[in-house]
């Protein structure tokens, strides 16, 4: 262990990758189950998981005096976060480590902590959601695309960081919330009507544009405007993060992340680059897109004004 590291902070973050429950209270919570998941991938028995963790204490102690900037891709879901932040791996030295999300006992911690063991925790557990060899990290620039509007200020607080706004429509966003994920809804609202769980995803999608509004982001980016012209929206989101770049790697990022390359590798039986959606169009109920349209409609009012460059 890093010797500017106490020994009851490295015992926490060996404690949190190993019983991630410990920290979410529950085994059974999707953010403890996804941990636990990706331990179990990355080292199928206890000898190999020794070695693992080993090898992202070593990564993170390498990162303490390299020093990389983390990058925040904050975003109300449903917004094709997945997707851009796939594009943006294909540039060194960005890394895609997926929703990373901290329960509110380990905020609390990171708060009282030496600002170099919070990072440090969270270089580890950043390290360990992004599926690639960790002893090749060292200097990576980690994306973390959760949906971090309430917990952005305490990240923030601890590192200086480019943060990201990636918005979209916000009816569409709560349309893609209500009916693209039926996995992810019998595991957050079980037992739910349509219109019960819009309503739930109006609220969830106003208190984020309430809370991100108020801040400053580094770039603000329009998953409208980068589905229209992803090659001109990837350039200019990697120029904000200071990225070099040519044009044949916008290309082939673009490429290598587009639905064509997603249903050959299903084709293939291999694991698609990212997840769009291939389903058929979304079809909402009536009824409850009106109600979603006039639930959202102050909300689309504020996001409007702040995107032309107005007060929300």
């Amino acid at each position: 262990m890093p010797g500017s590291i106490r020994p009851e902070i490295c015992e926490k973050i060996m404690v949190y990758i190993r019983e991630p429950e410990t920290a979410w209270g529950d085994a059974g919570h999707r953010h403890a189950k996804k941990v636990a998941r990706l331990l179990r991938e990355r080292a199928p028995d206890a000898r190999a998981a020794d070695t693992y963790l080993e090898r992202l204490v070593q990564t993170a102690t390498k990162r303490q005096a390299l020093k990389p900037k983390h990058v925040y891709l904050i975003n109300p879901g449903s917004s094709g976060s997945h997707w851009i932040t796939k594009m943006l791996s294909y540039f060194h030295p960005l890394a895609d480590a997926g929703e990373v999300y901290f329960s509110s006992s380990v905020l609390g911690e990171l708060q009282v902590w030496p600002r170099a063991e919070a990072l440090y925790f969270l270089d580890v557990v950043y390290l360990h959601h992004v599926s690639r060899d960790p002893d090749h990290l060292a200097d990576a620039r980690i994306i973390n695309s959760a949906h971090l509007a309430m917990i952005n200020q305490p990240l923030r607080a601890l590192e200086d960081s480019p943060r990201i706004l990636l918005v979209r429509d916000v009816v569409d966003a709560v349309v893609s919330r209500t009916y693209r994920k039926p996995e992810f809804r019998t595991d957050s609202a079980p037992g739910m009507t349509d219109q019960e769980y819009a309503t739930k995803n109006c609220d969830i999608v106003t208190r984020f544009y309430d809370f991100v509004l108020q801040q400053r982001f580094d770039a603000v980016v329009r998953y409208e405007d980068f589905v229209a012209r992803p090659d001109f929206e990837l350039a200019r989101l990697l120029r904000a993060l200071r990225i070099p770049f040519d044009d044949s790697k916008i290309e082939r990022a673009i490429a290598q992340t587009s639905k064509d390359a997603v249903v050959a590798a299903a084709a293939e039986g291999k694991r698609p680059p990212t997840n769009l959606y291939l389903g058929d169009a979304i079809h909402a109920d009536p009824g409850v897109l009106d109600c979603i349209r006039t639930q959202m409609r102050e909300t689309a009012r504020r996001l409007d004004n702040f995107l032309r460059g107005g007060s929300p």
